[in-house]
């Protein structure tokens, strides 16, 4: 076995395409891509966009009027995975897993105790009936402050986390509280103890799957923090009434480092076209947003004017990471068994890192098309925004065919590809960073 140190360089420019990358984004809203859009918005209308539509909508028609996207967001409300205490029903929460997983899709998920108005979203029938609750008034936002229920909620999300933490499937969790849609409304008014044993839940049963938790509440932003880093979701962006002047500033001042280590999600206020027609500056919106570091946006699966698609599009090419491969140094030539040596030099052009740790990987591809693939050791995530250096080694099959060898860089796990925005000749994802590399 001999070392073979780099004698070549290649040097790559980045590309401007729009590239679908996993956990980064535009995201679906209660349906999967190519899935019916909702329309006809309006302010009276609009709660009816947080129901989950029925099966016959989930056919996968094309529908060109929402970004192309690689994650689908389901808002999944404990009253359906829960159907009598402690006896739980994943059927639906699997069936999203799935079918995501068919249309190319991660999922990020939330699971909300109850909405702000009675019916399929209010709290699950067992738990009115044992604290004889009334019929939730529309725009009743409060959670019962009863020890059953945080015992109760606390434990389906234990069970939650034990059915689907670490799923490669899952992009992130959305750590939900109390309130409707898990908010947090009147949070302070809560006894410490019984938010903390909500995000001791969160935190001790989700322990892979990245968490984002609701900015309005810095208190239990920091304490999951002390168990491991858990970014931030911000549910009304495009408000310049309140949200964007006065709340957002605040919050993210408070917190600007969890953006490093955990992602960033933010969710629209009404929709887009809303945000348009009351005269705000998108550009200004959409710029504050990515000073915020954000990976995903949700816009509630609704068709985008085709005034803002183009404004659309600059945009998500900056949300989260884009990685750009700028110089890989190689050996020429090596023998097989050798140690190869080498540097790769990629420019992070995003706004956030990537939060999911997938390998850096060479491939050698050789004539007859058979493939070598030398996973690194590098670390992904603490790819920043800006440029980064990798230095290490791989080490070649020690019954490696002889011949001639294209080399490419690419990032997987195998099921998982992440695309480069370089303008090169791409293989199955690949970036060809030299052709006629000899194993001889």
């Amino acid at each position: 076995m001999a070392h073979r140190f780099p004698n070549q360089t290649r040097t790559l420019l980045p590309s401007d395409e729009l590239l679908r990358n996993p956990h980064k984004g535009f995201t679906t809203f209660q349906r999967f891509r190519g899935d019916r859009l909702n329309e006809d918005w309006t302010m009276q209308t609009g709660w009816r966009m947080e129901q989950i539509p029925q099966g016959e909508l989930f056919c996968g028609r094309y529908d060109d009027g929402h970004p192309d996207t690689s994650l689908a967001y389901f808002r999944i409300p404990w009253r359906r995975l829960e159907p009598e205490r402690g006896r739980y029903d994943f059927t639906f929460l699997d069936f999203v897993l799935e079918e995501a997983d068919r249309r190319g899709q991660k999922v990020m998920l939330r699971f909300p105790p109850h909405a702000a108005r009675p019916g399929e979203l209010e709290l699950p029938e067992w738990m009115v009936d044992a604290l004889h609750l009334p019929e939730r008034e529309v725009g009743n936002k409060m959670s019962p402050d009863h020890p059953l229920f945080y015992e109760s909620y606390g434990g389906f999300i234990r069970a939650v986390g034990a059915h689907i933490d670490g799923d490669s499937r899952v992009s992130a969790v959305d750590m939900s509280l109390i309130s409707a849609w898990g908010e947090g409304h009147q949070i302070d008014m809560v006894l410490e103890k019984d938010w903390k044993g909500l995000v001791d839940a969160y935190m001790q049963s989700f322990t892979k799957t990245p968490i984002s938790a609701q900015f309005n509440h810095p208190q239990s932003v920091l304490y999951a923090n002390s168990y491991r880093p858990v970014g931030l979701r911000a549910d009304c962006l495009g408000n310049m009434t309140w949200h964007m002047p006065n709340l957002y500033p605040r919050a993210f001042a408070q917190m600007n480092e969890l953006w490093k280590r955990a992602p960033i999600a933010f969710e629209v206020c009404w929709i887009m076209k809303h945000w348009s027609d009351m005269g705000w500056d998108v550009d200004y919106i959409i710029e504050q947003s990515l000073q915020w570091h954000i990976s995903t946006f949700n816009e509630k699966s609704a068709r985008i004017p085709d005034f803002l698609v183009e404004k659309c599009q600059r945009w998500m090419k900056k949300m989260g990471y884009r990685f750009a491969l700028r110089v890989i140094d190689f050996p020429a030539d090596a023998c097989p068994g050798d140690v190869l040596h080498l540097s790769v030099c990629v420019q992070n052009l995003g706004v956030a890192p990537i939060y999911h740790r997938y390998p850096l990987v060479f491939r050698l591809r050789g004539e007859r098309g058979v493939c070598y693939d030398l996973p690194s050791d590098a670390d992904i995530t603490t790819w920043l925004p800006g440029d980064h250096m990798w230095e290490g080694s791989v080490t070649l099959p020690p019954d490696m065919a002889k011949g001639s060898y294209a080399l490419e860089v690419g990032i997987t796990d195998g099921d998982t590809l992440v695309r480069f925005a370089n303008g090169a000749e791409v293989r199955d994802g690949f970036v060809v960073a030299a052709e006629g590399v000899v194993v001889q």
